[in-house]
Parts: structure tokens; C-alpha cells; sequence
């Protein structure tokens, strides 16, 4: 399906935080960047305060799912198009890594570069096709195509390297920055790790947002027949945007094979690809860091109703969707970003109009 900013909360949330940033007439309130710089910092800072090692093990696994649901809702965003395939750099990325480690023997760095590289091939190959279609053809051809892949990775003839149904264990070799794998399974280290890259993701994803192609990208969600006529391109332009969401995805697949170690059918599974569309409505497709709450709301709350005996806990997250779908179309983090601009802007002094002759 295609969403549009008709449909979407994206122009209204932007209109009221672009309002937020400064005072009418006025200068910017706060410096956003030392902001930034002092949550980046902070996140650092998270094996402090969660000291448990199965909280850590959450909030690692919470943002591994972050990372793949940026990559998601950098298509939403952007474009207006849902995915249902990702699952298939998801889990191809994470399978391609453990095939060239295990099977192929090679070190850490080699079979992760390999990996990605496997990715951004199959994207180009696979959008090249997938995205002369438009709305509910893209999305399902999204989920045939991964399913396409699910089906062969579980095939008796590809049972030599995916391991088929009883999983791939993934073995290692060489190090990555001086890590082994012992340090990979470690949940301290790993959210070191996922941190560093959720920071540089949403670097590179911001610049791309910030840049001329991101207003490309967005002209031609807006209306592409209008953008044909001014002679720009847009195949290319959305070809590339599906690999950037691709090679988003695949990153968070090779940090999934380095944590775990092991690898079944489920991340190639198109339930995969809907965890990561869950997440992202559910803290915001419309905001930055809307996807990595939404993946922390989602594995937290995940765990307790687990823990609590609740069996059916697809029903409370089917229930938790319908929510926040009817009563915060922006997702949780936009809803919240809208309501606290418009409090602070009730709460500023009305400015005063010189009238000039």
C-alpha cells in the first residue's frame, strides 16, 4: 500500500515542530545539536542503569529490531511505500554471514562485508523490478519475493547451508575492533555496538533526509507524474531509496548473527518483516527515532506478557496496533513530540506587532 501525507501525520508533526524550534520573529530556543550530542552520550550510558542481564539482553534485542524498523520506515517515510519483505535482507544478510563464516571459513570482517555486499546486489536486483509498482502491488510483491527466498532457504536441496529447519550455528573466526565472539554475545558489548551504529543510521538517514535527494525523494511521494513532467527521473531515485532501506536492514540482520550465533527460518520469515511495520507505526514512522521506541514498547512489553503466562500475547499486540493506529496516527513518539510543542507554544508570550508606515 502507498501512504501519501494526505494520509499520513508527517506534514502536520513537521509543521508544529518546525513551529516548536523557534519563536515567532525570534531565535532558536535551544542548540538541537547539543541536544543531540548529550542523547547520544546518555545512550552510551544505558548498561548503568540496566544492570540486569536480561533487561540488557532486551534492550539489545530491542535495538537490533530498532535498526531493521528504521530501514522500514525509511521507505514510509520517503516514498509512501510499505514493506513486507525486508525479512529478506534481514535474514539473508544474517544467513550470508554465517554461511561465509562457517561454511566459508572466512574472518569476522571479510564475511560481514561480503555479506552487505551480498545485500545491496540483491536490492538492486530485486527493486529494479519491485519498484515500477506502486501501492498494494509493491507491498505484496515485497512479501512474495521474500517469501520466495523463506521457502528456498528451507529447502532440502539448500540444506547443506542454511541448515534447513534445525537452524544454522554460526562459528566465527578473527576478531571485529579487537571483539571476539565471546564479547558479541556479551549484552554489555553488544549495546555498545548496536548504539554506534543506531547513531550513525540515523546520521546517514537524517543527511539523506536533509539533502537534495531527500527532497527528491519526497516530491516524487507527493505526486510522481508531477515530477516526470519537470524531466527528473524517478525510477532511479526510488531504486535507490530501496537499497538504502535494504542495507539498513541488512545491518541490523549481521548484528542479529553476531549476538545470537545461531540462525533459524524465522528471520527469513515474513511474521519478521511485519515485527519491523509493527514497531515503526507503533513509535512513529513519521519521526527519527519513532521505530527504536516503538521496538523497545514492543520487546519490553513482548517479554512481560510472556513472562506473565499470557500465551496470547499477539492478541494484546494486535489490540496495542488498533490503539494506537485509531487515537495516535503519528505513533506513539509523534503524538507525544506534537502535544508537547503545542503546550509550549500555548505557554509563550504573544509577540508583539510593530505596526511600520
Amino acid at each position: 500500500m502507498t501512504l501519501t501525507s494526505e494520509d499520513s501525520m508527517e506534514r502536520r508533526i513537521k509543521a508544529d515542530v518546525g513551529s516548536g524550534n523557534r519563536r515567532p520573529g525570534g531565535p532558536r530556543l535551544r542548540p538541537m545539536w547539543v541536544v543531540k550530542v548529550g542523547l547520544v552520550a546518555i545512550g552510551f550510558l544505558v548498561p548503568l542503569v540496566v544492570t540486569g542481564p536480561y533487561q540488557r539482553h532486551l534492550v539489545v534485542n530491542a535495538a537490533i529490531l530498532g535498526i531493521f524498523g528504521l530501514g522500514v520506515a525509511f521507505l514510509i517515510r520517503r516514498l509512501g511505500m510499505v514493506s513486507l519483505g525486508h525479512a529478506l535482507y534481514f535474514g539473508g544478510a544474517a544467513y550470508a554471514f554465517g554461511a561465509f563464516s562457517t561454511h566459508g571459513g572466512l574472518d569476522i570482517v571479510p564475511a560481514l562485508l561480503l555479506a552487505l555486499g551480498g545485500v545491496v546486489a540483491v536490492a538492486l536486483a530485486v527493486g529494479s523490478l519491485l519498484v515500477r509498482s506502486r501501492g498494494i502491488a509493491f507491498t505484496m510483491l515485497t512479501l512474495a519475493f521474500g517469501q520466495f527466498v523463506f521457502t528456498l532457504a528451507g529447502l532440502t536441496q539448500t540444506r547443506s547451508v542454511t541448515g534447513g529447519d534445525d537452524g544454522l550455528p554460526v562459528r566465527m573466526n578473527g576478531t571485529l575492533l579487537g571483539l571476539t565472539v565471546r564479547d558479541f554475545s556479551n549484552p554489555t558489548t553488544m549495546w555498545t555496538i548496536c548504539w554506534a551504529v543506531v547513531t550513525v543510521v540515523l546520521l546517514a538517514l537524517g543527511l539523506i533526509g536533509r539533502s537534495r535527494f531527500g527532497k527528491l525523494l519526497e516530491a516524487i511521494r507527493e505526486n510522481e507524474e508531477r515530477v516526470r513532467f519537470n524531466g527528473s527521473n524517478t525510477y532511479l531515485p526510488v531504486l535507490v531509496a530501496y537499497v538504502v532501506s535494504a542495507l539498513v536492514a541488512g545491518i541490523a540482520g549481521v548484528l542479529f548473527a553476531l549476538y545470537n550465533s545461531f540462525l533459524s527460518l524465522d528471520v527469513l520469515a515474513w511474521t519478521t518483516s511485519g515485527n519491523a511495520l509493527i514497531v515503526s507505526f507503533i513509535g512513529g514512522c513519521w519521526t527519527a527515532t519513532g521505530p527504536l521506541w516503538g521496538a523497545l514498547i514492543y520487546t519490553v512489553g513482548n517479554a512481560m506478557l510472556v513472562s506473565g503466562g499470557r500465551n496470547e500475547w499477539q492478541l494484546y499486540v494486535g489490540v496495542a496496533v488498533i490503539v494506537v493506529m485509531v487515537f495516535a496516527k503519528a505513533g506513539v513518539v509523534g503524538s507525544l513530540q506534537a502535544q508537547w510543542v503545542r503546550r509550549r507554544e500555548r505557554r509563550q508570550p504573544p509577540v508583539d506587532l510593530v505596526r511600520t508606515s
